[in-house]
C-alpha cells in the first residue's frame, strides 16, 4: 500500500518528525544491507543489519533519524549472519544466533559490552525466536535442528529480569 508520504508497509524504517502526521522512509544504515528494527521506546530504536556472513548492531536515540554502532569503541557488535536482536529497553538488548549450540547474548549498556547469559540447552539446536512483552519479561524458543531431531519438542524459555537469567517453562501434561 502506498500513501502520499510513501509506503505504509515495507521492510524499511519509517520516521516521523511531526508526531506521526507524516512519515518518510529512512535510508538504510548501510547501502545494500538489509536491517531489522526493534523499537525500545518512542525514541530508542535498535537495528540489526546483515552484512554477508555477519550481523551488525546499531542504536538510535532519536526515533531512527540517526544510528550509531552498538559495539566496542564505536565498532558494531558482530555475530554470525542469521542472528536476531530484540530490544528489552533503551539500553538492553538480547541476541540469539542461528548456529547450533550458541548461547543467548545480552547487553545492558547500549551495546558497549555483550555477554553470554544463557547457555544452549544442548548442541543440537538454536534459539529460533525471542521477544519481550515488557522491559523485564521475555521469552525465547529453543528448537532442535530439523532433520536430526524431528521428534524432539521445542522448549520455551522465560526471563523476568530483562534477560539476565532464563528458565525453561515446564510443559503442560
Amino acid at each position: 500500500m502506498t500513501t502520499t508520504d510513501g509506503p505504509a508497509i515495507g521492510t524499511g524504517l519509517l520516521h516521523s518528525a511531526d508526531g506521526g502526521d507524516h512519515f518518510s522512509l529512512e535510508a538504510g544504515l548501510i547501502p545494500g544491507i538489509a536491517c531489522s528494527y526493534s523499537p525500545a521506546s518512542g525514541t530508542v530504536v535498535w537495528a540489526y543489519c546483515s552484512g554477508g556472513h555477519f550481523m551488525f548492531a546499531y542504536r538510535s536515540a532519536d526515533g531512527g533519524a540517526y544510528f550509531i554502532s552498538a559495539g566496542r569503541s564505536g565498532t558494531p557488535a558482530v555475530t554470525p549472519s542469521g542472528s536476531t536482536l530484540v530490544a528489552a529497553s533503551s539500553g538492553t538488548a538480547v541476541v540469539a544466533n542461528d548456529l547450533s549450540g550458541s548461547p543467548l547474548v545480552r547487553t545492558i549498556d547500549k551495546g558497549a559490552k555483550w555477554n553470554a547469559v544463557q547457555a544452549a540447552p544442548d548442541t543440537s539446536g538454536t534459539w529460533s525466536l525471542i521477544g519481550f512483552t515488557t522491559p523485564e519479561a521475555g521469552n525465547a524458543l529453543w528448537e532442535h535442528d530439523g532433520a536430526t531431531y524431528q521428534a524432539s519438542p521445542a522448549q520455551l524459555w522465560r526471563t523476568t529480569d530483562a534477560g539476565a537469567s532464563w528458565a525453561a517453562v515446564a510443559a503442560l501434561p
